[in-house]
């Protein structure tokens, strides 16, 4: 059985989770560039689609579920937010947002996304398929 996974800090944790998103989409076929800190996005995917990627630990929901709050991306510097949803054990699961989507599932004045779920593999929201929103990968002359 695997061990959860531990940070030392926030800022660890979101270079594991960026690092983990762009290989995930690399093995799609996408080409991504992961941006410097300065930049308002962590990622460029196919040259022209910018991608802020978030992440959340889980915890015990009082209905037995489970529960993980990402903090909210903001303003248009992203045309594409994937969520990094850290479990108890195994691999994390990814769920890519349009930010048209991620607009409808923050309520008014919230600082933050609420995901719940049943059992810690399946939360019902968001895509599994990054290419349901960000479209058909294509590898730049760079990235071949």
């Amino acid at each position: 059985m695997s061990k959860p996974l531990t940070f030392k800090n926030t800022v660890e944790m979101g270079n594991y989770t960026e690092e983990y998103v762009q290989k995930k989409l690399w093995r799609y076929g996408y080409s991504v560039k992961r941006m410097k800190r300065i930049n308002p996005f962590d990622l460029l995917v196919n040259e022209t689609i910018r991608v802020e990627v978030k992440s959340a630990t889980y915890q015990l929901h009082e209905d037995g579920g489970y529960h993980w709050r990402v903090g909210k991306p903001l303003g248009d510097r992203f045309d594409v937010c994937a969520i990094v949803l850290l479990l108890p054990v195994g691999k994390p699961l990814i769920r890519y947002f349009t930010r048209e989507e991620i607009s409808k599932n923050i309520e008014d004045g919230a600082m933050s996304i609420h995901i719940i779920a049943n059992s810690p593999d399946e939360p019902k929201i968001g895509n599994k398929s990054p290419l349901k929103v960000l479209g058909k990968p294509y590898k730049s002359k760079e990235t071949k």
